[in-house]
């Protein structure tokens, strides 16, 4: 999963002190949708929340995150996934699992209701872009 904040280059020649300012509001929008995501992604497994990285260049801050699982968290599976179907075996004859303790035989499953964590977080950081503005422009911008 990722998440791009880019900034368009222009040919003009930009002051030092605009330089400085686009640079500190990157890095303090990627620090905020970072915390945010952070904040907003289920603990169950404890790995995704914990794995999220910002990758910087000149233009952009990139947010990353390499838990495979993370669509399917966020989006669901089975009956309130994409497909909007049950989840059965596909060459046996019932699914097999631990679950709680338990082992299970089923038929079918139903699925996991996404989280739609990602939809969360981006309305939150939404309504942080104005806060980072100041923060980023104290002492750059006079």
């Amino acid at each position: 999963m990722r998440l791009i904040i880019d900034v368009e280059a222009t040919n003009l020649m930009l002051a030092e002190s605009i330089g400085e300012f686009k640079t500190k509001l990157l890095d303090q929008l990627a620090g905020n949708t970072k915390t945010l995501f952070e904040k907003n992604t289920p603990k169950q497994s404890g790995k995704a929340y914990r794995n999220y990285k910002i990758i910087k260049s000149l233009n952009t801050r990139e947010i990353y995150n390499n838990a495979y699982y993370l669509p399917w968290v966020n989006d669901g599976t089975g009956l309130y996934g994409p497909l909007h179907h049950l989840i059965k075996p596909k060459r046996a004859s019932v699914l097999h699992f631990y679950w709680r303790g338990q082992e299970w035989f089923l038929k079918s499953v139903k699925g996991q209701k996404g989280q739609h964590f990602v939809e969360r977080s981006m309305i939150e950081v939404v309504r942080s872009v104005d806060s980072a503005v100041v923060i980023a422009s104290r002492g750059t911008l006079k």
